[in-house]
């Protein structure tokens, strides 16, 4: 397979000027770009990349459900009635609480 240059070097993500055109861009495999709020790799054929990370950290008086976190494998949440901040993970299908483990 020959190399394909990546789109976006030397450039940035600034230079797609609207989410919208973010989410469009189909980049070169292995092309990460960050836009601000998500560091996102790209494998050439899905729109937008596939998002590693995120920034968001949402304040809820509430436990995350399946669909907060359906955008990443994980996030960071403060509960704001419990003022306790969690690393939550989607394992296997099933969210898993990983600063604040139940003890057995």
């Amino acid at each position: 397979m020959a190399r394909q240059p990546r789109q976006l070097a030397g450039l940035g993500a600034s230079d797609l000027q609207t989410a919208a055109a973010i989410k469009a861009y189909v980049g070169p495999a292995r092309e990460v770009i960050a836009d601000g709020q998500t560091l996102r790799v790209h494998d050439g054929t899905t729109p937008g990349g596939i998002p590693l990370a995120t920034r968001k950290i949402p304040t809820q008086s509430r436990n995350p459900t399946s669909a907060d976190i359906a955008q990443g494998e994980w996030t960071v949440w403060t509960n704001s009635a419990t003022g306790t901040t969690s690393v939550w993970a989607n394992l296997a299908g099933t969210l898993v609480d990983m600063l604040n483990k139940p003890e057995f």
